[in-house]
């Protein structure tokens, strides 16, 4: 039997090699990509506001509160990357959005209000022992921003891997 030689075959078996870890590179940085696009189209859609009596005291009338609570998170999860825009928690200055949820999904239906501890509510420089809340629609942000770029989140990771590829 003649040994044959095929040219190339070294390139093409390191090629091989070489190809899954590129993969995950490009992976990570086209997820990441993607997420940040669609991050900031929900930070465009949010509701601006101003804040409630006691996130004004605590935060000096600080606006935006839930804008700035959206963020991107990644990680690894049973070997998988995984990108999640998140909102809510806490903000980079310690404003507490808790009603993230309630924007998004739900509203609020009318409702009473009372202080904490038999305490007085403060509510534009007045005291009252309780408020009527009258309640609001949800304000969908995050949906909408996943719905109006996911075409576009997945053509950029679909260019990240392969230029990963041709690295």
């Amino acid at each position: 039997m003649d040994n044959s030689t095929i040219k190339g075959l070294d390139g093409f078996l390191q090629f091989l090699s070489d190809s899954p870890k590129k993969m995950q590179d490009g992976l990570h940085v086209g997820l990441l990509a993607g997420a940040e696009l669609i991050e900031a189209q929900a930070k465009a859609n949010c509701p601006v506001a101003p804040p409630n009596s006691e996130n004004a005291q605590l935060y000096h009338d600080y606006f935006g509160a839930l804008r700035d609570s959206i963020r991107v998170v990644m990680s690894q999860k049973n070997g998988r990357a995984v990108a999640w825009i998140r909102a809510g928690g806490k903000t980079p200055n310690g404003a507490d959005v808790y009603y993230a949820h309630l924007i998004e999904f739900t509203g609020a239906a009318p409702h009473v209000i009372k202080g904490r501890d038999g305490k007085p509510i403060t509510f534009n420089g007045k005291s009252y022992e309780s408020i009527q809340h009258p309640g609001f629609a949800p304000h969908p942000f995050l949906r909408p921003a996943l719905d109006a770029n996911e075409v576009a989140a997945i053509g950029l990771l679909d260019q990240s891997i392969e230029a990963a590829l041709k690295s």
